[in-house]
Formats: C-alpha cells, sequence, structure tokens
C-alpha cells in the first residue's frame, strides 16, 4: 500500500529507524541503497526514500528524472548485483511529490524465510541486516540462524551416541500419565517406554542406517539436564516473578537451580505453568488508588504464550535462553530465534510456521499447544474480551519478545493523573469531540493552561488527534490497535452478509 505524503510527515518525525530510510541521491542511485535493500530484506522490511538529506533536518532536495532512477532500481533488482528481487509488486517503488519536490519512495517487504538471506554481487558474506538506524554486515552467528530457519523441522534432527539413558524417566511417566487421562482408551499406560517413545517421535528411525535414533525434540522434552548441555552448552531456561517494589524478584525458577533436577522442557512447562496459574488468583495495582483483578480466562492466553515462547524456540541458537517473566501489569515472554510468521499472521491467526513440529505434537497431546495458528488467536481473543492493551511483540533475528499486557491502555501507561483525566473525558464516546471548554467544564479543578499542555502532551503521544484552528479546536481519542482490529472484523463481517444476502437473492 502506497505511502502518501502525511505518512512520510510521520515517518520524518520520528526518524530513522530499523524499517525507514532516506538517502539524497542526487547523483544517481547511491551504492547504499542495495546495502539497505538487503538489510530491510533480512530483517523486518521497510521504506527507503531517496531525494532526502540524512542529516537530522531531513532537507528535501527532490530528484529531477524519478522515472530514471525507477527504471535504473528495477533493472539492477533483477540482475547478479542481488540475489533476490523483491520489487515484484507495481505499487513496490514510485515517485511521490512532497514539499513541491519530486522523490522517490521504495517499499521492500521482508524476505521469505525460504528466500533469505538476500545478499549482493553472487556472495553470502555481502548480506547485510538491520539494527536500529543503520545497516550491518551479516555475523556469522545471524547468517547460521537465518540459514536455519529455512529448515521448518529442526527439531526433527537426529542425534547419534544418545540413547534412552539420556532422558528423565520420572518426565517420561508423568507425561503418559497425562496422555492416559487424556485419551484412557489409546492405552498408553500399558505401552512399554521404548514404545510409547517411538509413538511419539521420540525415537525415529534413521532411514540411512536402520537404527532407532533420539530426535533433537526428545533430548529437549524429556532429556536430562546435563545430556541436553551435552549438546547444546549454553541452554538455560528462567521464570521471574517481578511484581511488586523488588529491586530483583520475589520468585525464581532457574535451570541451574539445584533445587530444581533435569529442567527439560516439560518439567519447565509443568513447573511454571503452575507459577503463572497462581499469578492469576491476586489483585494488581492500577494507579496506587484501584485495584483490580484478572480475569479467569487469562489462564487460557498465558498457557498459549508460554507454549509459543518453548515451541517456536530457535535451540541450536549462540544463546538458546527462555525466559518468562510475570510483573504488575503484563506478562512477558522472551525465546531465541525471529518469529516466522508476520506480526498481522499473529493477530489475525491467519497461518503457522512451525520451527519445531515435534515439540509442538508434544505439547499438543498434552492439550498445552494449538495447532494452526489458532493458539494466537486465543491470546487475542482474551485481549480484546477484556480490553486490554494489544500484546507488543518485538521480534529480531537473535530473539523473540512478547510483552502480554492484563491492563486497558491507559492504565499502562505511566500518564499524569491530569492527562488520565482528560483522556477519560475525551472517551466518553469513541465518536465523541470535546474542546478545551468542554473539558474544563467537566474538569474546573485544573487551569487553563495546565489542560493546554496536558491536551499537548497527550497529543505528542499520539493518543488524541486535533480538529479545526485553535478558535474551533477539538479533540477526539485516537483509534486503538485493538478497536482498529475490531472495526476491520466488523466490516469484514458486514462484507459477508451482504455477499450472503446478494448470493440468496440470485438464487
Amino acid at each position: 500500500m502506497n505511502i502518501t505524503a502525511q505518512d512520510l510527515d510521520r515517518l520524518l518525525l520520528a526518524g530513522e529507524n530499523i524499517t525507514f530510510e532516506v538517502k539524497t541521491a542526487t547523483n544517481g542511485v547511491p551504492k547504499s541503497f542495495w546495502e539497505t535493500y538487503s538489510a530491510f530484506a533480512n530483517t523486518n522490511g521497510g521504506i527507503i526514500v531517496l531525494g532526502i538529506t540524512d542529516s537530522p533536518e531531513f532537507e528535501v532536495l527532490g530528484i529531477e528524472n524519478t522515472q530514471k532512477y525507477i527504471d535504473d532500481i528495477i533493472s539492477t533488482a533483477r540482475s547478479d548485483k542481488v540475489s533476490r528481487n523483491l520489487f515484484t509488486s507495481p505499487d513496490a517503488i514510485f515517485s511521490l511529490s512532497y514539499k513541491s519536490k519530486n522523490i522517490i519512495v521504495c517499499e521492500i517487504p521482508e524476505a521469505p524465510f525460504d528466500d533469505k538471506p538476500v545478499y549482493l554481487n553472487n556472495h553470502l558474506a555481502n548480506a547485510y541486516v538491520r539494527r536500529g538506524s543503520g545497516d550491518h554486515k551479516i555475523t556469522k552467528d545471524e547468517l547460521s540462524s537465518i540459514l536455519r530457519d529455512t529448515n521448518h523441522e529442526l527439531d526433527r534432527e537426529l542425534l547419534n551416541k544418545f540413547t534412552i539413558d539420556d532422558l528423565d524417566m520420572t518426565s517420561i511417566i508423568k507425561y503418559k500419565a497425562i496422555l492416559h487421562k487424556r485419551a484412557p482408551s489409546r492405552q498408553f499406560d500399558t505401552q512399554d517406554i521404548p514404545t510409547f517413545l517411538s509413538n511419539m517421535d521420540v525415537f525415529v528411525r534413521d532411514r540411512v542406517d536402520g537404527k532407532q535414533k533420539l530426535t533433537l525434540a526428545g533430548l529437549l522434552f524429556f532429556g536430562k539436564l546435563n545430556s541436553i548441555k551435552s549438546y547444546i552448552p549454553a541452554y538455560h531456561v528462567d521464570y521471574f516473578d517481578k511484581r511488586g517494589s523488588t529491586e530483583r524478584w520475589r520468585d525464581r525458577i532457574d535451570s541451574e537451580d539445584l533445587e530444581f533436577e533435569n529442567l527439560n522442557l516439560f518439567n519447565y512447562y509443568e513447573i511454571v505453568m503452575e507459577k503463572l496459574r497462581l499469578s492469576i488468583d491476586r489483585n494488581f495495582e492500577l494507579d496506587n488508588q484501584t485495584t483490580r483483578k484478572p480475569p479467569g480466562e487469562l489462564l487460557i492466553a498465558l498457557r498459549e504464550a508460554f507454549v509459543n515462547m518453548i515451541v517456536h524456540a530457535d535451540y541450536l541458537s549462540s544463546h538458546p535462553t527462555l525466559i518468562a517473566e510475570v510483573h504488575d501489569l503484563y506478562y512477558k515472554f522472551l525465546n531465541p530465534g525471529k518469529m516466522k510468521i508476520t506480526k498481522d499472521e499473529f493477530f489475525f491467526g491467519s497461518r503457522s510456521i512451525a520451527r519445531n513440529p515435534t515439540l509442538i505434537s508434544l505439547f499438543t497431546k498434552m492439550g498445552a499447544a494449538e495447532r494452526a495458528g489458532s493458539g494466537s488467536q486465543k491470546i487475542i481473543d482474551v485481549v480484546k474480551k477484556n480490553d486490554f492493551k494489544l500484546p507488543e511483540i518485538e521480534s529480531t533475528i537473535e530473539e523473540t519478545r512478547l510483552k502480554l499486557w492484563i491492563a486497558h491502555l491507559i492504565d499502562s501507561l505511566n500518564l499524569p493523573q491530569i492527562e488520565k483525566d482528560i483522556y477519560a473525558v475525551i472517551t466518553i464516546s469513541p465518536t465523541h469531540s470535546s474542546s478545551k471548554k468542554d473539558i474544563m467544564k467537566i474538569l474546573p479543578h485544573y487551569t487553563d493552561s495546565q489542560v493546554r499542555d496536558a491536551l499537548e502532551k497527550l497529543y505528542a503521544q499520539k493518543l488524541i488527534s486535533k480538529h479545526g484552528g485553535n478558535r474551533n479546536r477539538t479533540y477526539s481519542r485516537n483509534l486503538s490497535e485493538l478497536e482498529f482490529i475490531k472495526s476491520l472484523e466488523a466490516v469484514t463481517e458486514k462484507v459477508k452478509q451482504i455477499y450472503t444476502r446478494s448470493k440468496k437473492s440470485k438464487l
């Protein structure tokens, strides 16, 4: 979707970042264009604007012959200069009139995992990634991570020199009992251990030498800690309860703690899931005056977020650490590896790409995971039902972070009381628009200058919008991401209804 001049105003106001870059380009397409192209393609995608200086002032110089630049860029993208042409959409590169001058906007999507890395001049070493507002040559660890992501069955790797003795028998027996309770007719309790593990794809026959071999998933899920670390030395799982004013934590589960023996993924899930369940049975403070108790269905969202963290982790990364945290107003989950779907796909539950399909299967069989992307949709359903602030996702080549809020948008922000009060007045109705005079009638204990300053701060944080000139100016609250998703769903449902009525009328 083409950006507009208004969109560019906002982008320039925010400045160059991980997905936005400007270049002067007075003497043709700069060499650095292709480095940024590679970096955006290998990271999160982004927008390159040609014809604007990259100084703090962002001076608009413009480009005389924009069509020649566009033709040169498309021609180069189709050549051996780059490993992958991402300008496949006619809207991906275009000229835009901005401040009375013509500039060029290039919208570069993130490349599909199977096409990464995108590199230059026929050499993998000439691949770039985006960090902050800069392009950087890819490191060996980053390249290894990208290449691993082309494998969608990472945990099905067969391990030599590992036997059933490398597994924790207590974990296996507990898991068998869970499956038997869920499906007594399958008679899991009567299966001998080797047969059971083979049925679970923990041990798989190697088609090369015909031997039964332990899978990486089996080692991670049931393994003894020493056996796991003999294959993955940096393996580490952690849990922190950081509620309250304590500077460190009030509770911790650590795979290096001798109190927790053999903290494989199964044991880690069992112990931490109980901690998460107990964390729900408490009140949380909103603003030092009011408290609220989390909803019971929150456990569903927490389970899905926690399991997603485990099953989508890249355990062969240089820092294979899982971390789950409990905070006063949110939960945080961190795993190594880049999320293999986009944020939109996560929020809309449109698809799921497995990194560790055997781990997903093991969790699904015990009733702790969902298939085909519905797990993320369960998270969003809980968020929408309770009007929580939309979850925040940050995903880089190295790691993925998910923050699951259990508070409304306004409660999640550390705003002064006056800004909260004014926001509350403006949000009486989603379509309501209030003038400064209207606000002061309801909040007479604040002065004119206090209200004016607070309104400017709310506007700067993009929580409200301005309408009209100074004398007739009114303010309305901006649609939150969650409300935007709800509105899209409502439009989609309306279109379905119209289509259904139209179809019936033709019959």
